[in-house]
């Protein structure tokens, strides 16, 4: 894992806010690792075969799978107790070379009948 500087711009329901933060990762062909840190959270974001994964560990957690053209299955946790949710990506574009990885994500999170419309966009390097 290498340093970098990790820049995410997050849209949910139309309210955009935008971090910079210092992170690590790693690169292969097909295949980004992204790992920082959030107030009282860690986040890793893997970038697998156009797949991507995100897990959030701190005051609450996620665990999120998405992969256009899929509802996939996820959880919340908050207090100790998790609920189930799922994803469904209306956009998946990136860019992975060897020293940075840039991915715009759109997706709706599906909260039993509510949708929360969901867009990152995430530059690492």
């Amino acid at each position: 894992m290498q340093t970098c500087r990790v820049t995410i711009a997050t849209t949910i329901d139309g309210k955009t806010t935008e971090i910079v933060r210092e992170g690590k990762m790693s690169l292969q062909e097909g295949i980004a690792r992204i790992i920082y840190t959030e107030e009282n959270a860690e986040i890793t974001l893997v970038f697998n075969n156009r797949e991507v994964c995100i897990e959030r560990v701190g005051d609450y957690t996620m665990r999120l799978r998405m992969k256009k053209g899929e509802i996939c299955d996820g959880e919340i946790g908050i207090s100790g107790s998790t609920g189930r949710v799922q994803t469904q990506v209306t956009r998946l574009a990136y860019s992975l070379k060897n020293d940075s990885f840039m991915l715009s994500l759109h997706y709706d999170l599906l909260l039993g009948d509510a949708i929360q419309k969901t867009k990152i966009r995430l530059f690492a390097k």
